[in-house]
C-alpha cells in the first residue's frame, strides 16, 4: 500500500517537472490530493497525528488561496503569457502578449532544443527578456514548479540549472517585474500555439511573429 501511494506522488511530480497538468481544473481535487499526500508524509515518516479540525481548516484556506488564482487580475503594463509544449529533444514555446487594456499586441512562437518543456518555457522567457526593455511586466505561466522556482531564486531541477542560472540574471535587470501563476484554462491561447508549432516540421530555429 505504501509503495502504491509512492509511486502515485512520483506521477503527480513528474507531471508537474514536465510542465503537465491534470486532465481537468478540478480545484478540489488537487488541493485536497496535495495536502492530503503531505499528511500521509507526516504522519509516516515524521510520526505526526493528524486532526480533523486542523485539516479541515487548512483545506479551507488552499481552496480559497487556489480561487483568488483562478480570478486574479493580471496587472502590468505588458502581460506575458507563456507555455511550452514538448517531443523528443524538440520544445517550442508559445509566447502572447498583451498590453494594460487587455488587447494582443504581440504574438510569436520560439523552437528550442529541450528535454522538458519547463526548460524551454526557461528559455523562451530568458529569450524575451533579451529582446525587450520594458519595465512593469508581468509574466504569467501555468507551470507552477517554473513560477516557484523564480519567485525562490532556487533552481526546480538540475536538468534546467544552466537556464535558470541565466534566467534570474537577466529577470533581475527588469524593473517592476512579476512572475504569476495561473491554471491552464486562463493560458489556452499560450497553450495552443506551442502545440501547433511542436507540430510543423521544422528544420531550424524557427519564430513566429505576428504583431496586432
Amino acid at each position: 500500500m505504501v509503495e502504491e501511494e509512492q509511486e502515485k506522488e512520483k506521477r503527480i511530480y513528474s507531471k508537474q517537472l514536465k510542465g503537465e497538468t491534470l486532465p481537468t481544473d478540478n480545484r478540489a481535487g488537487i488541493t485536497t490530493n496535495y495536502l492530503f499526500l503531505s499528511i500521509r508524509n507526516q504522519a509516516y515518516h515524521d510520526q505526526i497525528r493528524p486532526f480533523f479540525v486542523v485539516v479541515l481548516d487548512q483545506i479551507r484556506s488552499m481552496a480559497a488561496n487556489l480561487n483568488l488564482m483562478w480570478a486574479a487580475q493580471l496587472d502590468g503594463d505588458h502581460v506575458v503569457f507563456i507555455d511550452a509544449a514538448n517531443k523528443g529533444l524538440c520544445s517550442t514555446a508559445g509566447i502572447v502578449i498583451t498590453n494594460s487594456e487587455g488587447m494582443v499586441v504581440e504574438v510569436f512562437s520560439v523552437r528550442f532544443e529541450a528535454k522538458f518543456p519547463l526548460e524551454a518555457e526557461s528559455w523562451a522567457l530568458f529569450h524575451h527578456c533579451r529582446i525587450h526593455d520594458w519595465s512593469n511586466v508581468n509574466f504569467v505561466s501555468d507551470c507552477q514548479i517554473s513560477v516557484l522556482g523564480i519567485k525562490s531564486h532556487k533552481v526546480p531541477d538540475w536538468t534546467t540549472a544552466a537556464v535558470f542560472g541565466h534566467m534570474l540574471t537577466g529577470l533581475d535587470h527588469l524593473p517592476e517585474l512579476a512572475i504569476t501563476w495561473i491554471p491552464r484554462s486562463r493560458n489556452e491561447m499560450a497553450h495552443r500555439l506551442s502545440c501547433l508549432v511542436i507540430n510543423l516540421s521544422f528544420q531550424h530555429l524557427t519564430k513566429v511573429n505576428y504583431s496586432i
